[in-house]
């Protein structure tokens, strides 16, 4: 009778290692002497306790050793020996392996009674073909041996996995037949073989085993999640920082051009500031400065009685934020019952005002043509629509309605790649948007936060 217990562990950037207690019992043996009359029974029970390590050497070629401390006992002979076994496997192609072991390299000796025996030495190389179909799993094997005491043999064998639950197998063990079958579901193994024997009795081994914890490729998808989750909350860091030092560039431009006086100037850096970091102290109170003094040039054009103008500033300063909302809101109010504009007109005007309050020029002409159309006379639309034509000239390169979208799906679909983890081609689109609006600054942000990602993966040995 052959038991086993067997344990088995993969650890990822360390190696397998494996501990097992084998146990042979060969049941009563009747004894002859030389004139073929029984004489006595005794039996021969042998145990193995084996530990073991392997690893990879490269991606191709793994070794491992195995240390063996083997008990024999017949009758009231008992013994003891340690001994090694090694080996190497070779993978030539995902579908043809080899393999070469020496049994016992390290050779226990074992005293039974007056008789010193050493455990023969064992040689053998093997060869392992895999083929897959859809649900079918095919490995055909060869190998041959030659040892101390034993001759040259030849074992061949193959399995058939269906499904990935049941493998049958078949083989010969130097020419002698051996089949058996085996059952896997949910990690536990059921496995039975039955091997004719020409010089005892027929063997039959069953093997029940559980495949518990995670396995190589679980560890690494364990390990790389949390070498991704570390390097997510160093980017974050870092982007922080990243953002703080461009509010700040901005800022201190912003700064330079309002002390000048240059207060349009001043709002686009300012509003880059607030782009890179909303909570920029600084700049939100810089910016809330600007709008004081576009809210007193707007209350003054009104009560010059120039209500176009205030119109637009005080729908610029709308756009900038909600400081003066409530006393806005009065303005606007007159500033309609009070427009000299018809009032089919009156409303494409009002709606003209705020696109040119947000820079949309091109915008801004087309809705304030349509209320020239309205009220064809109107001395004021037409003077509002030579200005904006001027606007419109002045832009050496401005960007169209159709660019703008363009830009937002490019951006988006930058974000998608991004969550998806290809950084690169995020970047490569990112920086098409760029190329479209330079001052993008969701797109620069992008780019220094993918950038930085790929830096620190890298660093942790990760493509």
């Amino acid at each position: 009778m052959y038991n086993s217990i067997i344990y088995t562990n993969h650890i990822l950037d360390f190696g397998a290692i494996g501990a097992g207690v084998c146990r042979f019992h060969s049941g009563n043996i009747i004894g002859y002497n030389e004139e073929d009359k029984q004489t006595e029974i005794f039996y021969f029970q042998e145990y193995k306790v084996t530990i073991s390590y392997a690893n990879k050497i490269n991606e191709k070629i793994s070794a491992g050793v195995n240390i063996n401390v083997i008990n024999s006992r017949m009758d009231n002979a008992n013994a003891t020996g340690i001994g090694a076994d090694a080996g190497m496997i070779y993978n030539v192609f995902d579908f043809l392996r080899l393999g070469f072991v020496s049994y016992n390299i390290f050779r226990p000796t074992l005293s039974l009674g007056s008789e010193n025996e050493g455990v023969p030495q064992i040689y053998k190389f093997g060869v392992l073909g895999k083929f897959g179909l859809e649900n079918l799993e095919f490995l055909l094997d060869i190998d041959f041996s030659i040892g101390e005491n034993e001759k040259f043999k030849i074992n061949e064998g193959t399995e058939i996995k269906i499904f990935k639950l049941l493998s049958l197998r078949i083989g010969f063990n130097d020419g002698i037949l051996a089949y058996g079958a085996g059952f896997t579901i949910y990690g536990f193994s059921l496995d039975y073989a039955y091997i004719f024997n020409n010089n005892l009795y027929d063997l039959y081994k069953l093997n029940f085993s559980y495949k518990f914890g995670p396995d190589l490729k679980e560890q690494e998808k364990i390990k790389k999640e949390e070498l991704y989750r570390q390097v997510k909350a160093l980017v974050e860091e870092k982007i922080k920082i990243k953002e703080m030092e461009m509010a700040k560039k901005h800022y201190v431009l912003a700064y330079s051009f309002y002390k000048q006086g240059k207060y349009d100037d001043a709002l686009s850096e300012v509003d880059k500031s607030l782009g890179w970091n909303s909570n920029f102290k600084e700049a939100m109170i810089m910016k809330k400065s600007i709008a004081t003094i576009f809210f007193k040039d707007a209350e003054k054009e009104y009560f010059l009685g120039d209500y176009i103008n205030a119109l637009e500033k005080f729908k610029r300063i709308e756009i900038m934020g909600d400081w003066y909302k409530d006393k806005i809101e009065n303005y606007l109010s007159e500033i309609n019952n009070k427009l000299k504009i018809k009032k089919d007109a009156k409303e494409f005007f009002i709606k003209g005002s705020e696109l040119y309050a947000k820079k949309d020029f091109e915008g801004a002409y087309k809705i304030w043509q349509k209320a020239l159309d309205l009220d064809p006379e109107n001395k004021d639309l037409k003077i509002n629509i030579l200005k904006v034509k001027d606007k419109i000239g002045s832009i050496k390169e401005k960007i169209s309605q159709e660019k703008i979208e363009y830009k937002e799906k490019l951006y988006l679909k930058g974000i998608n790649l991004y969550t998806e983890g290809k950084l690169e081609e995020a970047i490569s689109l990112w920086k098409k948007v760029i190329e479209i609006d330079p001052d993008d600054i969701k797109a620069l942000r992008g780019i220094e936060k993918a950038q930085i990602e790929i830096e620190e993966l890298k660093k942790r040995g990760i493509k």
